[in-house]
C-alpha cells in the first residue's frame, strides 16, 4: 500500500487481470466471466441504463483480451467498444471506480455519449458506486440537462455538489459552491 495523497489512509494495492489465451480461460484453467444469477448467463446482470445487454464476459482474439456483451438478437457477442460511444464510456467509468478506489476521478465533459435520458439513472448509479469504493467524482459540464439530472438526484443525497464558476465581460472570475441536499437548488444555475 502506498499513502493516500489527501490523508493517512492508505491507497489499495493495484490488482492485475492475468493474461488470457485465446480462448478467454484464465492460466490457471478458470474463465475470465461474470456470471448472473439466475439462467446461467454470463454477464453483469441488467444494467438499467443498457437493458438490452445480457451480460459482458473477458473474451481473447488474436492475444487481446477485452470485454464483450451479449445482446439478445445477435449470433454471437461483440465488443462493448462496438456497441456505442455510450456504453463504452459507461463500462470506461465504473472500471475506473472499481480500480482507484480512495481516490479522485476527473471527468470532462461527462454528459458526452450518454443520452439525456439515461442521465439521472447514470447520476445515481455512479454516486453510489463511488460512495462505496470511497471514490471523488469531478465532472465538468456545459449541459443544462446533465446539471439537472445531478441536481434530481442531489435531492436524494448529501453526497453530491456543484461548484459553478463563471467570467464576467470585464473577466473577472466568480465561484459558487452549492453542497450536499441544499445544493438541489443547483439545478436553478443556469
Amino acid at each position: 500500500s502506498v499513502p493516500h495523497p489527501g490523508g493517512d489512509d492508505p491507497v489499495d494495492d493495484v490488482e492485475f487481470i492475468p493474461e488470457l489465451d485465446e480462448t478467454g480461460d484464465l492460466p490457471d484453467g478458470g474463465r475470465a466471466e461474470i456470471r448472473d444469477e439466475g439462467e446461467g448467463d454470463s454477464g453483469v446482470g441488467r444494467v438499467p441504463q443498457f437493458p438490452f445487454i445480457r451480460g459482458v464476459d473477458i473474451q481473447a482474439h488474436a492475444g487481446v483480451s477485452m470485454p464483450h456483451a451479449d445482446i439478445p438478437w445477435l449470433p454471437k457477442k461483440i465488443p462493448l467498444s462496438a456497441i456505442s460511444s455510450g456504453v463504452n464510456k459507461w463500462a470506461i467509468l465504473l472500471l475506473a471506480v472499481a480500480e482507484q478506489r480512495k481516490s479522485a476521478i476527473f471527468v470532462d465533459e461527462f454528459e458526452n455519449n450518454f443520452h439525456y435520458t439515461l442521465l439521472p439513472s447514470i447520476w445515481e448509479t455512479l454516486l453510489d458506486i463511488c460512495k462505496e469504493q470511497e471514490v471523488q467524482l469531478f465532472a465538468s459540464t456545459h449541459s443544462d440537462e446533465c446539471i439537472e439530472a445531478l441536481a434530481s438526484v442531489a435531492k436524494k443525497t448529501a453526497d453530491a455538489g456543484l461548484i459553478r464558476t463563471a467570467q464576467a465581460d470585464d473577466g473577472a472570475v466568480t465561484v459558487e459552491q452549492f453542497a450536499g441536499v441544499d445544493g438541489a437548488k443547483f439545478g436553478e444555475v443556469r
